[in-house]
């Protein structure tokens, strides 16, 4: 499929997550960003499993710029896989507006393509990263 105004998946996504959940920048975090895209599943699923908040950028700004997930509030770990879903968010998300108080402590974007030795990276032209 053409890129065009997503971020594609790809072989090693869930590769790319647990490396990511090994950083220590992840480990002592309490509050994750992490993208809605496909690829980032896996890690947000992570950031819910290591009992971590997740907030993930919304594609309506006009209900909120974040979705927060707590995974208290989602309860059953069972649920969780739902939770990180396009409709999870929406469940058991609590919508965050650019006036809310909280602390991120690690932000994890998608990417079109990433250059190898700067990490310059290309998104989709559209999203959160790009502000």
């Amino acid at each position: 499929r053409p890129v065009h105004h997503r971020i594609p998946n790809f072989i090693g996504a869930d590769l790319a997550a647990r490396q990511v959940e090994e950083l220590p920048e992840f480990q002592r975090a309490k509050f994750v960003v992490v993208n809605p895209e496909a690829p980032a599943a896996a890690l947000r699923l992570a950031t819910l499993n290591a009992g971590k908040k997740l907030l993930v950028p919304q594609s309506h700004l006009d209900v909120g710029f974040f979705n927060l997930v707590d995974p208290r509030s989602v309860g059953d770990m069972a649920l969780f896989h739902l939770a990180v879903t396009e409709a999870g968010l929406r469940k058991y998300g609590t919508p965050v507006h650019l006036n809310g108080s909280l602390h991120v402590d690690l932000v994890v974007v998608g990417s079109v393509a990433v250059h190898p030795e700067t990490g310059a990276r290309i998104g989709d032209g559209e999203g959160f990263a790009g502000l």
